[in-house]
């Protein structure tokens, strides 16, 4: 996989943040999504995971995946966003067992 030298630790920590707080609210508050435009969040969720080992040292770049979320599902995702705004829907942290290793990913970063 390419992955684009300007993405940074915090854009992957937010964005697995914002899919995580969507797949929270979808179980416990509205049913927005199917069972298979939730498979589609988490597999964009195991990409950033990878990408956070790559920045680790734990994978190569080569090992990190692709995926893109369909337009349609990113179109809910967006939805949902906005319903978890106004709702002021508050979820867990999805980095309570997951720390980035600054050392490692300023090395990373500076290979790409």
């Amino acid at each position: 996989m390419q992955i684009d030298a300007s993405i940074t630790v915090e854009k992957v920590l937010n964005e697995r943040q914002k899919l995580y707080t969507v797949l929270q609210f979808d179980s416990s508050h509205t049913k927005i999504f199917k069972i298979g435009e939730r498979i589609c969040i988490n597999q964009a969720r195991g990409v950033l995971f990878d990408i956070i080992n790559y920045f680790n040292d734990v994978i190569e770049v080569e090992q990190v995946r692709v995926y893109k979320i369909p337009e349609r599902v990113q179109e809910k995702i967006d939805w949902a966003c906005e319903l978890i705004e106004r709702t002021k829907f508050q979820s867990y942290p999805d980095n309570w067992y997951l720390e980035i290793n600054e050392n490692s990913y300023e090395s990373r970063i500076n290979k790409l």
